[in-house]
């Protein structure tokens, strides 16, 4: 390089390191030859020389955590700064692993920033010694191994949780932990210990998990088991490893369990629904950690500064507790209620319940998804004993909710939601969705001579906005009498055509075999009945498009349940029942053919179901459905 830009050796070399004492037409020569070269200087000479590589190593346990993903950005931007390269290593989750992963880091670089080390206290000390110029990141506040301006408050998470689930009325709260070797997991569950000790009147059941997303999906079941109306996640992940759990066999989010996850990483904003969390400033914190170590490499203390706190992010992924779960209750099957079912208003919808156990809640609908149908539906639906028989928004059909009055197709809008069954092209989403419109609605508590009731007036609007039919429903509910534990529910429904002939047809009629959907439609949550049946045989085959006179719901890995449904007096409509990518049953309008209401007049569609907590058999089943 001197030889060709006819200089001296010193002069390229101070070119070449960016100093500014060299004439700049001199420089640019230099600088020309070094591009006619493919001249770049060597990092591992230049750093023999100099003594320095210009890079530290980050050390995280686990890349793929978008938390860290954070941190390291936060690092890495600021050290570019000060023309400082970013090494960064994965250390796994064994402690004897990541110390060895550090010193042969620390071999390479300059100086080492080591975030949310698994070790303890104890065994990380003497390898930082060991490594120094090293920073410990992320670790919870009041430890020894970390300055306090890059320590976590992780107790001030937990108050900042506590305080806002007790606030919404819960008092039943799960924490599902992480890592057992994790120092923020232990920080956690010292903060729940002291929340328990401040709380009496509160239970907090501490369950390990992990901190992924697989671990949330897997614990769902023993969450569930608990009893617990709210749930404390280890971190985000876990949290949507619950949501997914949850949304699949139907459990409602808030409305049966509010979640609240740890860390505010950016997909916790689209995760369904919105993921309430406590955000830490991890770029901030990362950052931060960079300025720190900066300070230890030019001799300055690193001691100052106060820990990282986190704060409660309010999504849609907590709300009130849900009825007669406000107060503390052992784990285990829930008691059998006594006395007549009764409706309750509460802010997420009309609530139905026996004594402490709720039984159903019917929503509005008003703020559904246009393209999933806006409609009234009674979701979730309960047994006696607690056990959650509906499903809302299920993964293989988001348009799907709970109990609904649902047909396809009326007049050529459609009050199922999704997509539309079109003859030759099959199903395609059309802006074709219309909405149920509540006019009025009044409860009627329970009587000696008749149960407790809900009414109301609605109005059919086609998407363009214009009535299509009026609707005149009611909701009532009592308690089974005899020796089986259960309780019945009743919908039935007068529909009265506007001032235009209204004509109802269903997939079926339009030449998609067997799916005669056009009324009623109970979609059940996944795993709660292992067979369908009727008096005349068993399955969807058996049942799918006759008109018989009840059909049964049997069995369950939960727990012995048999639901019965039939119709009212007088009706004995075909049924549409689906048994086998998903659960769903409900009488049809419009089974094979279109049904004509005329203009003016009016036709009634209902639904009677029996819920019993224990398996009958076919003639207990009679005898309930008839009795």
């Amino acid at each position: 390089m001197a030889k060709a830009a006819a200089v001296s050796s010193a002069t390229v070399s101070r070119v070449m390191n960016g100093q500014t004492t060299v004439d700049p037409a001199l420089a640019e020569r230099v600088r020309q030859v070094a591009r006619r070269l493919a001249y770049h200087p060597s990092s591992a000479a230049r750093s023999l020389s100099l003594g320095r590589t210009q890079t530290i190593a980050v050390l995280v346990p686990e890349l793929g955590n978008p938390m860290f993903q954070q941190v390291v950005e936060g690092i890495t931007r600021a050290a570019s700064a000060s023309r400082y390269r970013v090494l960064v290593t994965e250390t796994g989750a064994e402690p004897e692993i990541e110390l060895q992963v550090a010193r042969d880091a620390r071999a390479r670089c300059d100086a080492v920033l080591w975030v949310s080390p698994r070790a303890t206290d104890d065994r990380l000390g003497p390898t930082l010694a060991e490594i120094q110029p090293a920073l410990v990141v992320g670790r919870p506040a009041g430890t020894t191994v970390c300055p306090p301006g890059l320590t976590i408050d992780y107790r001030a998470g937990v108050i900042a949780a506590a305080d806002h689930l007790i606030g919404l009325g819960h008092r039943d709260i799960v924490y599902l932990g992480g890592p057992v070797e994790s120092s923020g997991d232990r920080a956690r569950r010292e903060a729940w210990d002291e929340v328990q000790a401040d709380h009496p009147s509160l239970r907090v059941v501490s369950l390990r998990a992990g901190y992924q997303l697989q671990d949330g999906f897997e614990a769902a079941p023993r969450v569930l088991d608990t009893g617990a109306s709210a749930v404390v996640a280890f971190n985000d992940l876990v949290a949507f490893g619950l949501l997914s759990h949850f949304g699949r066999i139907g459990v409602s989010v808030p409305g049966d369990v509010s979640v609240v996850g740890f860390d505010d990483i950016d997909l916790s904003r689209f995760s369904v629904p919105p993921l309430t969390t406590l955000g830490v400033a991890h770029h901030a914190l990362g950052a931060v950690a960079w300025q720190r170590l900066a300070a230890l490499l030019g001799g300055a203390d690193t001691a100052a500064g106060e820990p990282f706190r986190p704060a409660l992010v309010h999504r849609q992924s907590t709300g009130p507790a849900p009825l007669g779960k406000s107060h503390a209750a052992p784990a285990g099957p829930r008691r059998v209620p006594q006395g007549a079912p009764r409706w309750h208003a509460r802010p997420e919808g009309d609530v139905l319940a026996a004594g402490e156990v709720e039984l159903a809640v019917y929503h509005d609908g008003a703020a559904l998804p246009v393209v999933h149908a806006r409609r009234p539906y009674l979701h979730p639906i309960r047994t006696l004993s607690g056990r959650v028989l509906t499903a809302a928004r299920p993964e293989n059909y988001r348009h799907q909710y709970g109990l609904s009055l649902a047909p396809p197709d009326v007049n050529g809008t459609s009050f199922w939601g999704g997509r539309t069954y079109v003859r030759g092209l099959g199903h395609t989403l059309l802006p074709n969705h219309g909405r149920q419109l509540s006019v009025s609605r009044e409860v009627h508590p329970p009587t000696a001579h008749r149960p407790t009731g809900l009414k109301e007036t609605l109005t059919w609007l086609s998407q363009a906005g214009e009535p299509l039919l009026s609707e005149n429903r009611r909701l009532s509910a009592s308690v089974l009498p005899g020796p089986h534990p259960g309780w019945v529910l009743a919908w039935e429904s007068e529909l009265t055509a506007g001032q235009t002939d209204l004509v109802f047809t269903s997939p079926a009629a339009h030449g998609r075999s067997g799916a005669g959907y056009a009324g009623l439609f109970w979609r059940f949550a996944d795993g709660r009945l292992e067979r369908l049946i009727t008096a005349d045989g068993e399955g969807e085959a058996a049942i799918n498009g006759r008109p018989a006179t009840w059909v049964a719901g049997v069995g369950g890995p939960a727990g012995p349940l048999t639901i019965v449904f039939t119709q009212p007096p007088g009706e004995s409509r075909p049924w549409f029942c689906r048994a086998s990518d998903y659960t769903g049953l409900g009488p049809s309008l419009a089974w094979d053919r279109p049904l004509t209401l005329p203009a003016g007049e009016s036709l009634t569609l209902g639904l009677r179901a029996i819920i019993v907590d224990a398996l009958l058999d076919r003639d207990a089943i009679e005898a309930v459905a008839f009795g």
